[in-house]
């Protein structure tokens, strides 16, 4: 399946490339989350919460090889939904979003934001979120800067294993 040089190091070409891939989109991402450290906390205040479903044609990853892309409805439409496609199982996820007040140094804008994947927020309740000084709509959720900045520092360290393997490969 894969291309194979005359001297068996297909293997390693293809190894080196991944783990060149990895590390790079892996200190792409770190930088771009630790690049919103420097931005001043902000308090927010939820002022309208919007609930869509999410929802995504269940396959198991190792048996199909085409992973269907998940697609946006009103939750109120999924049993209809479901009811109409009765032959096929789907994966649900509920997506909060709302409408939010950010005010830092007595400065006070509107922005509509993702609230979480899990959201217990409600209407009128009160969080932290990092805000651009620059761009004072650009906000960020202080947990989703932080799991950007976790997630690049483990691809780029993949990226760093396979090129290790490739350069000690016997």
């Amino acid at each position: 399946m894969w291309a194979r040089s005359s001297d068996g190091q297909g293997g390693h070409y293809l190894l080196f490339a991944i783990g060149i891939v990895a590390l790079i989109a892996g200190a792409l991402v770190w930088h771009f989350g630790t690049a919103k450290y420097g931005w001043p906390v902000a308090q927010a205040r939820v002022m309208s919460v919007e609930v869509e479903c999410q929802i995504q044609l269940h396959s198991l990853p190792l048996l199909s090889r085409r992973r269907s892309d998940p697609f946006v409805i009103p939750c109120d439409q999924v049993e209809r939904f479901a009811a109409d496609n009765p032959s096929r199982s789907w994966n649900l996820n509920r997506i909060y979003s709302g409408n939010v007040e950010v005010t830092r140094d007595g400065r006070t804008v509107g922005v509509f934001m993702n609230l979480g994947g899990a959201s217990n927020q409600r209407v009128g309740a009160d969080f932290e979120v990092i805000q651009n000084p620059e761009n004072l709509t650009q906000v960020t959720r202080m947990d989703q800067a932080m799991a950007e900045t976790y997630a690049g520092g483990g691809l780029a360290g993949f990226g760093i294993f396979v090129l290790a393997i490739v350069f000690f490969w016997t």
